[in-house]
């Protein structure tokens, strides 16, 4: 790929992941079930996720290639992911939407230093926690799937008898 265009396919590779994060985190979301003493943690939850996103969405950024609205169109998906991710752990406090928590808050923190160090103040520091904070990010991601299939297993075995 040309240097130039690589963060566009960088870009649509997570979105991608992203997006199909969500679809799992929403089948889970839609298998609780929610009553009036989980509205303020949501609300709280939510409002922390959407500040996140428009502070950094609203950053004047004058070294983009290409078209901002991808940005905004992941960071949308994001946010969603991390609203799903939380009120999950929310609701129902286990192992695997912990470890889906954690690897959703940590790509949006990789993602903010990412933006700033790109296209706001570019300093190595600022590189490094995102670099570092996406490895771990994605540790929590597979440790999601493998305890979530060991889950789904248990239940499908439970279920059998």
């Amino acid at each position: 790929m040309q240097f130039e265009i690589s963060p566009l396919g960088a870009l649509m590779s997570f979105l991608l992941v992203n997006l199909l994060l969500l679809k799992l985190a929403i089948d889970d979301l839609r298998s609780l079930k929610f009553d009036e003493s989980d509205r303020i943690p949501i609300v709280i939850s939510s409002l922390f996720v959407l500040s996140i996103g428009i502070s950094v969405l609203s950053l004047q950024y004058e070294n983009i290639v290409f078209d901002f609205s991808l940005y905004i169109i992941y960071g949308i998906a994001l946010a969603i992911l991390n609203f799903a991710a939380i009120t999950n752990y929310l609701k129902k406090s286990n192992y695997a939407f912990l470890n889906l928590m954690i690897f959703c808050v940590g790509s949006m923190i990789s993602d903010v230093f990412f933006m700033i160090n790109k296209f706001y103040a570019p300093l190595f520091a600022f590189d490094f926690i995102q670099v570092s904070v996406q490895v771990f990010s994605y540790f929590f991601m597979v440790t999601y799937f493998i305890t979530n299939d060991q889950f789904r297993i248990k239940i499908k075995n439970y279920d059998a008898f």
